[in-house]
């Protein structure tokens, strides 16, 4: 019974009152991510869409989507590892046109409390497949170069910061302070706060 309920949550209006987000999240199953443009009846739906952000002036919407329940559900039952479990995405939506960019692997992102133009985001490395076995030695294990990717997403243009450990966005998303770690073999970069 509990299991075709539906809940509403995380729901947001702006500042404007133009554009109204909520989630519908079943009691099992996959949530939906609702964008509304009040004034216009626009509306646009992310299946499994969460963790919504809408950005100051209501162009963009930042979001995560979620793998299918099925899928993740049959992966537990596997009792798949950590890294071999389904990835979430990161998207970006805009608000007028309804597009979707697409980001796969999701780890993180950070976005400024009034978010106008900048989010910064991090990837799960592919896993790479080892390379044979050279005289029944184990072929060495490559640690992945750890990257940043912070986007401005009116352009859509990233750059990418490499050994970033940690990173916040000041208040209003003009500063990005971050903490470069080199790698270990990495003998002139230093460790950094930027």
């Amino acid at each position: 019974v509990y299991d075709s309920w539906r809940t509403l949550r995380g729901y947001s209006l702006p500042q404007n009152g133009d554009i109204l987000l909520y989630m519908v999240t079943p009691g099992e199953g996959d949530g939906l991510l609702v964008i509304e443009n009040i004034r216009t009846g626009q509306h646009i739906e992310v299946p499994r869409g969460t963790r919504a952000t809408l950005s100051q002036d209501g162009s963009k919407v930042i979001a995560q989507i979620k793998p299918l329940f099925s899928q993740t559900r049959q992966a537990k039952i596997k009792k798949a590892k950590k890294d071999d479990m389904p990835k979430d995405t990161l998207a970006i939506i805009d608000v007028k046109t309804g597009a979707i960019e697409k980001f796969a692997n999701y780890k993180s992102h950070g976005t400024p409390d009034k978010l106008h133009s900048h989010i910064a985001f991090e990837l799960t490395p592919a896993k790479e497949k080892p390379e044979g076995k050279a005289e029944g030695k184990p072929a060495p294990k490559k640690t992945p170069v750890k990257e940043l990717y912070v986007m401005e997403i009116n352009t859509m243009k990233i750059d990418t910061l490499k050994n970033v450990a940690q990173y916040k966005f000041n208040e209003d998303g003009d500063l990005l302070a971050y903490i470069v770690e080199p790698e270990k073999k990495d003998t002139v970069t230093k460790p950094a706060l930027m």
